[in-house]
């Protein structure tokens, strides 16, 4: 079967595989590199080598003796800028400082094939415009590359931070909620992952695979702000924790400065329970995180 090939060429893909889990140092899954194997005479490890070699993603680098590759999360971003960015400069309208025109030479995001979940939506969240005392702006957009999409902090109220007057802001649970919490969410929904007919996920979750082509599910760390059902997997060690994995920021009125803030997200894998694959076969489905980063 398809799964048998598929569970022979891991045996050779990966070294010591008897579980879903690989034991990795971090700095190898961060930036060094996890070897993957691709000598041997298993027709499915030769069509799974061919198509990394002749499509290889920014995570993969091939091995200097060519006989694989190594997989990395983060190295082809190690010594890397965003951008490049074209911003508004504000001399004309102020209110407009710092605001996204273009990134890479692209004025809207076409990985979700949706106009207004394509926007770029206010700044690099680096600076903003000053505020007007009479005209407190009640929502507040920062354009986010690494999910190739929009996300917007709430007014929270009047604050102080280091003796300064600010703004409180923090994300709103809408900006990632289920289309039936927030029916403009719909152009987020991709049928490459979920249980639903629609490819909608549950509450607090975005599917990245359009964005990153990976099978990735971005959500706020812990899974704070999402569904409970999420938390249901866990015997223990998950734990929403609104100080701890909130996205927030104190904003100063007069130059737009963050005073203080975090921008924190966690990025997560779907497992599922194959039966016929040695090594999920004793798997429940569910989501489990990779890591978070803020």
């Amino acid at each position: 079967s398809m799964v048998g090939m598929v569970n022979q060429a891991l045996e050779q893909f990966f070294s010591n595989l008897t579980d879903p889990f690989l034991r990795v140092k971090v700095k190898d899954l961060f930036f060094d590199g996890v070897y993957l194997n691709c000598v041997g005479d298993n027709s499915a490890l030769g069509l799974v080598c061919g198509k990394i070699k002749s499509e290889t993603p920014p995570t993969m680098r091939p091995s200097d003796d060519g006989n694989g590759f190594y997989f990395s999360m983060f190295s082809h971003l190690n010594r890397t800028e965003s951008g490049p960015y074209e911003m508004v400069r504000g001399r004309e309208q102020i209110s407009e400082l710092g605001h996204i025109v273009s990134y890479k030479g692209k004025t809207s995001m076409k990985y979700w094939g949706d106009q207004y979940c394509g926007q770029m939506n206010g700044t690099d969240s680096t600076t903003f415009p000053p505020i007007d005392e009479n005209k407190v702006p009640q929502r507040l957009y920062t354009f986010e590359p690494d999910i190739c999409r929009s996300l917007y902090v709430n007014l929270v109220g009047k604050s102080s931070m280091f003796g300064i007057p600010a703004y409180y802001y923090e994300l709103d649970s809408s900006a990632l909620a289920a289309k039936s919490a927030n029916p403009n969410n719909k152009c987020f929904c991709k049928r490459n992952w979920s249980a639903n007919h629609d490819g909608c996920l549950i509450m607090g979750i975005l599917n990245l695979m359009p964005c990153q082509g990976a099978p990735a599910i971005a959500s706020l760390p812990h899974f704070y702000l999402a569904s409970e059902e999420l938390l249901e997997y866990f015997a223990e060690g998950v734990k929403p924790d609104k100080e701890k994995h909130n996205t927030y920021l104190y904003l100063d009125p007069v130059t737009g400065v963050v005073l203080k803030g975090w921008k924190r997200l966690q990025f997560n894998i779907e497992l599922r329970n194959m039966p016929a694959a040695p090594q999920l076969a004793n798997v429940p489905t569910g989501l489990f995180p990779l890591l978070w980063i803020e």
